[in-house]
C-alpha cells in the first residue's frame, strides 16, 4: 500500500509540473493544457486544483461569446511560481 501511495504521488507530482510548466509561457484552458501536456481531463483538472490551493496558479472565467461559444476558464501562473518553475529547471539540468 505504501508503494502505490508513493507511485500516486509522485504521478502527481508529474502531472502538475508538466501543467505549471506549460502555465508558464502564457494562460491557458484546460483543453489546451491537454494538448500540450497529452495528459487527459482526470489528470490535469485535479492537478490545477492542487495549483491553485497551493497559491501557483489563479484562473478566471472569460466573457461568454456573442455565438454561444461555451465559456473557458483561463490558468496563469502567479509570481510565487516563478521560482518554483526555476529552480526545477535548474534541477533537470
Amino acid at each position: 500500500m505504501k508503494a502505490f501511495r508513493r507511485w500516486r504521488e509522485r504521478r502527481d507530482r508529474l502531472a502538475d509540473i508538466a501543467v505549471l510548466s506549460c502555465l508558464m509561457f502564457g494562460d491557458e484552458y484546460v483543453l489546451q493544457l491537454m494538448d500540450r501536456t497529452g495528459l487527459g481531463a482526470g489528470r490535469i483538472y485535479p492537478a490545477l486544483m492542487r495549483l491553485e490551493w497551493a497559491g501557483l496558479v489563479v484562473s478566471a472565467w472569460d466573457q461568454p461569446e456573442p455565438g454561444g461559444l461555451p465559456r473557458r476558464r483561463h490558468y496563469w501562473p502567479t509570481a510565487d511560481a516563478v521560482p518554483l518553475f526555476h529552480q526545477h529547471e535548474q534541477v533537470k539540468r
